[in-house]
């Protein structure tokens, strides 16, 4: 595959930048400007086209939408990629097709790194040093790195299922005997017909309905036949004192017979009243059983709030947690027994991931050593804390970190203890051109990687740099003149601005212009004979290495 590079940048309503467009060329680009002038806003440009969020208080003022688009070339073919940022919305483009920014990131990840300002910091951070390592001896760490994740997601996933049947033992063991008193209440019950209440009430509403019936029949029969001073045996005392009138006449036999056929309809509607009773008879012991079993179950289901069907399933329910509690405890030895063996495969990797980084580190270390001797450090000696963990994370077990010495019977420290910012500038520059004589990544961009350096320093950190550029390409912002003059091309960032906004500009420097912009930053606004002459020395020397 052919080295790419950014040959043309093109910046729209970004920031302070109204339009600006640079042709950048293999070698060392160096990005120059007074302070405020804009030149970090060209990396935070470059930064936002891969970006997955936009920063949408970087369009312009009075504007709609920033666009900012890089030109990729191998030296044949010419890739375009754009990034348009409105208010509402964002998208990228590869070649004028849409992409999302997964899609982006797998297609130019290893092809262009971008060295922020605060990035000097992540070295005194021992957080950072295991990746350090990690990347560069990514070859030979990375494939352990893998089963050890594997092994580890295998773990994690063991022990949360296992945590959670402990927790399940837990609730049902708490909750045992009230499970258990429910289920009595509710075999009791005997409860398996989940219509079982609905039937009752319709048969308790026929039964009360036939119970209506029957006793209206059952009055009506003792009053008129059977019970005491019935009609029927009111009128056979009526029908007994009237035979006994003597020489009754006309008009009393009328009146006896009239009284004897009352009668005899009271006896036939009697028989029709009996027949009825018979028909319409029934159990009040039924009744009240009926009864009795719609109260029960009426006050399970206010007691749990829920219908008889429901009741009948979380009467299930309880059988089998009960159940299951028996069964639990097998089910966690078998898991126990699987997470030991997952721990033990895991413990076994971790041990191996381990033994790759410290062997990776120890060249690392060296090489390290090397650069920095080149960096101006004089005595430079790192060693590595490292400490084995009783805790496993998905990084494995390892507590790393890098300890320095830069002087002769100084003992190693943290490196947050001992060096300066200056001095972290270069021990990232040189962990910087170790790792990427291993990481194929064709561009680099360093924004301001001379902080707290100058003089024979920044000389030393610009060659270093012009080194790092003869294989790949470098844009290199900073404030430093030593730095600058090993630029095989150099640009400069102005600013300006009228009444109503501000401009940031950008232009390539000729020869001339490059010497002019050196003395500059060697004598700030008003330049000297003297700063001319210094500035063409530096150059003058640069061209040496």
């Amino acid at each position: 595959m052919k080295k790419m590079e950014i040959s043309k940048i093109q910046i729209k309503n970004f920031a302070t930048i109204a339009e600006i467009n640079i042709k950048f060329a293999k070698g060392l680009n160096i990005i120059t400007g007074e302070t405020g002038a804009g030149k970090s806003v060209l990396a935070t440009a470059i930064g936002a086209v891969f970006n997955p969020r936009a920063n949408k208080s970087l369009i312009r003022n009075n504007t709609d939408a920033a666009t900012i688009s890089l030109t990729f070339t191998d030296g044949t073919n010419n890739t375009d990629i754009k990034r348009i940022i409105t208010k509402s919305y964002s998208k990228r483009f590869i070649d004028d097709a849409s992409v999302s920014a997964t899609k982006l990131a797998e297609n130019y990840n290893d092809i262009l790194h971008i060295h922020g300002q605060f990035e000097n910091r992540d070295i005194l951070n021992p957080d950072n040093h295991i990746s350090i390592i990690d990347s560069f001896g990514e070859n030979t760490i990375l494939p352990v790195k893998n089963h050890y994740n594997t092994c580890y997601s295998h773990f994690k996933a063991a022990a949360k299922e296992l945590n959670n049947l402990l927790k399940k033992k837990s609730e049902i063991e708490q909750q045992k005997d009230f499970m258990q008193f429910q289920l009595d209440e509710l075999e009791q019950a005997k409860l398996s017909d989940p219509n079982e209440d609905k039937a009752i009430d319709e048969s308790l509403s026929t039964l009360k309905n036939t119970e209506k019936i029957y006793t209206a029949i059952n009055d009506s029969f003792l009053a008129l036949y059977k019970g005491n001073s019935s009609a029927y045996e009111n009128l056979s005392t009526a029908i007994h004192a009237l035979e006994n009138i003597p020489e009754r006449s006309p008009e009393f036999e009328s009146l006896l017979n009239n009284i004897i056929s009352i009668q005899a309809n009271i006896e036939e509607a009697s028989d029709v009243l009996r027949e009825l009773g018979q028909k319409y008879n029934y159990s009040p012991a039924e009744l009240t059983s009926r009864e009795d079993r719609s109260s029960e179950l009426t006050h399970l289901k206010n007691k749990y709030m829920r219908p008889l069907s429901e009741i009948i399933q979380f009467k299930e329910q309880l059988r089998n947690k009960l159940d299951s509690s028996q069964q639990i405890d097998a089910e966690i030895k078998s898991k126990e027994g699987n997470l030991a063996e997952l721990k033990s495969s895991l413990i076994e990797t971790a041990q191996k991931l381990s033994t790759a980084r410290l062997e990776a580190a120890k060249i690392l270390v060296s090489k390290i050593e090397d650069e920095l001797k080149e960096l101006n450090f004089t005595n430079p000696k790192i060693t590595l804390s490292h400490t084995s963990l009783s805790k496993y994370s998905q990084n494995g077990n390892d507590s790393i970190e890098f300890l320095i010495s830069t002087n002769v019977g100084q003992a190693p420290k943290p490196l947050a203890k001992i060096i300066s910012g200056g001095e972290a500038s270069r021990v990232m520059l040189a962990i910087k051109k170790v790792i990427l004589e291993i990481e194929n990544i064709p561009v680099i961009i360093f924004d301001e990687i001379d902080s707290g350096i100058s003089g024979k320093t920044a000389s030393i950190v610009g060659k270093k740099l012009h080194e790092i550029s003869r294989d790949k390409q470098v844009i290199c912002i900073t404030h430093s003149p030593q730095i600058a003059a090993f630029g095989d091309h150099n640009y400069l960032i102005s600013k300006s601005s009228d009444d109503s906004n501000t401009y940031t500009d950008a232009k390539k420097l000729n020869p001339d212009e490059k010497i002019n912009e050196i003395a500059k930053l060697i004598g700030g606004i008003h330049i000297t004979e003297n700063n001319i002459i210094s500035a063409k020395e530096l150059v003058e020397n640069c061209k040496k290495f």
